[in-house]
């Protein structure tokens, strides 16, 4: 699957419906979840839109009551919301195949190849061609490696 085909907002929605299927009933319960699972927390600009959409397509039911002054928002899945996770079962499956393989992918060095290719990226405008050609050479050997590794045809970007 490219990065062009891959649909983050629907992958996330399901996620959020499966912490929903998992008894997480809170919007931070269901943030808590998520950071569990992912290692990071998609923040409550990411979560409750989703939450509100979710709502609005019949998935999710929305239980508001006053707490102590404050309206608390419990969220619910509904029957609809049931079939249609249960309709997508090997979207999350994959989804929860990839976040497991990206978290390992993380373990084994990749925090340091991003943190390096973010500062390649801010020098590339400074460097010659003799340096950008070497830049080149690496990300080709970095990508035969990979095929070396697990079969992945490499395209000539030559």
């Amino acid at each position: 699957m490219s990065a062009r085909t891959f649909d983050y907002r629907g992958r996330l929605r399901l996620l959020i419906l499966d912490a929903l299927s998992r008894g997480y009933t809170h919007g931070y319960s269901i943030m808590k979840y998520l950071t569990g699972l992912i290692g990071y927390s998609p923040g409550p600009g990411s979560i409750y839109p989703h939450l509100r959409y979710l709502s609005s397509k019949g998935y999710v039911e929305v239980i508001s009551e006053l707490r102590n002054g404050r309206i608390l928002k419990e969220y619910k899945l509904t029957p609809k919301g049931i079939s249609y996770l249960s309709e997508r079962k090997s979207e999350l499956r994959e989804t929860l195949t990839m976040i497991k393989g990206f978290r390992t992918l993380m373990d084994l060095g990749w925090r340091d190849v991003v943190l390096y290719v973010r500062n390649l990226i801010v020098n590339l405008p400074s460097m010659n061609n003799d340096e950008k050609l070497r830049v080149r050479q690496l990300i080709r050997n970095f990508l035969l490696g990979l095929k070396e590794i697990q079969g992945l045809e490499v395209r000539n970007n030559e």
